[in-house]
């Protein structure tokens, strides 16, 4: 399961990579939004973690792309976004919404389950002999 988190935040980014990497995910960073456009429109990951401000864009922008084309992505917003983004966003059905500083203990239990979820899709996915 491929991972990516988009955060240009040196004090939250260490973090939450460790968590991800700690759970078998293979992490990808980025810290701006063109990046992170590169990288979902090229090698989409099965999991994003979205900060809201970025310092080329923000990240409703990146979650409305995923959104309208329908990817399959699980979306984690943390973000310590002012109030007008965080609205933004949940519209746009983000999977999960956290704070900054962002809390590990909520973050690895919606993590578990995303995980758990993403294994019985790909698992219903697979042909059948």
């Amino acid at each position: 399961m491929r991972a990516l988190v988009v955060d240009n935040d040196p004090a939250s980014r260490p973090d939450m990579i460790r968590i991800l990497q700690s759970a078998g995910l293979m992490v990808a960073s980025v810290t701006t939004y063109e990046a992170a456009r590169a990288c979902v429109t090229q090698n989409p990951p099965h999991l994003l973690v979205l900060d809201l401000t970025l310092p080329d864009g923000n990240g409703v922008e990146l979650l409305e792309q995923i959104r309208t084309q329908e990817l399959p992505i699980s979306v984690a917003v943390v973000s310590g976004a002012p109030n007008e983004l965080l609205a933004q966003s949940i519209v746009l059905r983000p999977n999960a919404l956290f704070d900054k500083p962002l809390d590990p203990e909520k973050f690895q239990a919606w993590l578990g389950r995303a995980i758990h979820r993403w294994q019985e899709a790909t698992a219903s996915d697979a042909p059948t002999k």
